[in-house]
Order: structure tokens, then C-alpha cells, then sequence
């Protein structure tokens, strides 16, 4: 799990959410719903994941990443580290992440659930 490593001591992360928080679409994709996080307001709550095979709701909450296959070329948690550093003082994480990531039209292209 990413977070091992960029917090191997737990004291900046709280919780993660696994395959085992998910439900599952009636196409057969996995999607992991923050609002089942009660304590604690959505502003405040970011997901890291690579969305290949599931999905995230609320989208905004939604930091995504590449899929790791420990190649020792890819940077992707340098970059991941530098996002977290930025918005560590942000009032609502949804509306840097929404215009970081353009989650709208990444969802567009995307879809995991449909109608």
C-alpha cells in the first residue's frame, strides 16, 4: 500500500480504504464510496488510487495515480509526494484536486457507473 510508504510511522494518514470497503458495480467494477467515512467532513478526505478497474466517489476526493509495477524509473509517488505537500493547508481539497486532475472529464472518458 502506497501509504507504507509515505508515512511508514502512521502519523500523517488515518485510515485506508481497501477492496474490502468496496461494492461492487452490476458491470463487475469496484467502487469505494468516502461518504461511508461518517467522522470526518469530505473536504478534508483524499483518495489516492488508480482508478483502472474501480472507481471513486465522490470523484473530487479522487487523487489519481499510475499503477506501480516497482519499476525503478517511475516517479510517480515523488510527484504524489510534491500534490500532498501542496495541498496539505488547503481549505477543500475537492476544488484543487478537481482542477489538478480535470476529474470531470477524466470520469467522462471513464465511466464506472452507468445508468
Amino acid at each position: 500500500m502506497i501509504m507504507n510508504f509515505l508515512d511508514p510511522l502512521k502519523k500523517i494518514f488515518r485510515g485506508a480504504l481497501t477492496i474490502k470497503h468496496c461494492f461492487k458495480t452490476y458491470i463487475g467494477r469496484f467502487i469505494k464510496d468516502l461518504r461511508i467515512i461518517s467522522n470526518k467532513n469530505l473536504k478534508d478526505i483524499i483518495i489516492v488510487d488508480c482508478i483502472e478497474k474501480k472507481g471513486v466517489l465522490p470523484i473530487e476526493n479522487l487523487i489519481p495515480i499510475l499503477k506501480w509495477d516497482q519499476d525503478s524509473k517511475d516517479h510517480e509517488l515523488k510527484y504524489l509526494a510534491r500534490y500532498l505537500i501542496a495541498i496539505h493547508k488547503c481549505e477543500d481539497v475537492r476544488s484543487m484536486n478537481t482542477k489538478q486532475f480535470k476529474l470531470k472529464e477524466l470520469m467522462n472518458k471513464n465511466p464506472i457507473i452507468k445508468n
